[in-house]
């Protein structure tokens, strides 16, 4: 693929509720990654986003698309005050990001998760994790915020211009 562009922010508050990022070949969308801010429940001072979403076109998957888009969140989202980024997805997947179970461990969802397994989180900044659990929260300004797929995995696939969930 030949570039990673920002797609789209959103600058209401102090940090963009959303980070979107597009991998594109010549002119076509051949990927992208959403990332959601998260609200804690919490004075730790703490703050970070989700993955809400990671598609790759089936033909362009397996060559380093979806990793690209990953690392681009991981690179960006510390200049944005993130101080962790999580997702409710394939572990497998996630753990060559560096993310683990211990680190999503503290922090709670705002409802009970069909697969809590599926939790995993990273710290993008030196802020190390608090002792006591925080508590997340739907965003005030997007009550029907997602925090992840229920299903395990919030990978998808661009068929032509659908998404589908695998």
């Amino acid at each position: 693929f030949s570039q990673v562009i920002k797609l789209f922010g959103d600058a209401q508050l102090n940090q963009p509720f959303h980070q979107i990022f597009v991998a594109k070949v010549n002119e076509g969308v051949i990927g992208y990654v959403a990332f959601s801010l998260k609200f804690l429940k919490s004075a730790s001072g703490i703050s970070g986003y989700i993955i809400a979403r990671l598609a790759v076109s089936a033909q362009h998957q397996k060559q380093g698309v979806g990793s690209q888009l990953v690392r681009t969140g991981i690179d960006v989202l510390p200049k944005k005050g993130a101080d962790v980024l999580q997702v409710y997805g394939d572990p497998a997947y996630y753990r060559r990001f560096g993310f683990s179970e211990k680190t999503c461990s503290v922090f709670m969802p705002p409802y009970p998760l069909a697969y809590p397994f599926g939790r995993t989180g990273m710290m993008l900044t030196e802020t190390s994790l608090p002792d006591t659990p925080i508590q997340l929260d739907l965003s005030p300004h997007y009550p029907n915020q997602v925090y992840g797929d229920e299903t395990l995995t919030n990978h998808s696939t661009i068929t032509g211009q659908s998404l589908v969930n695998h």
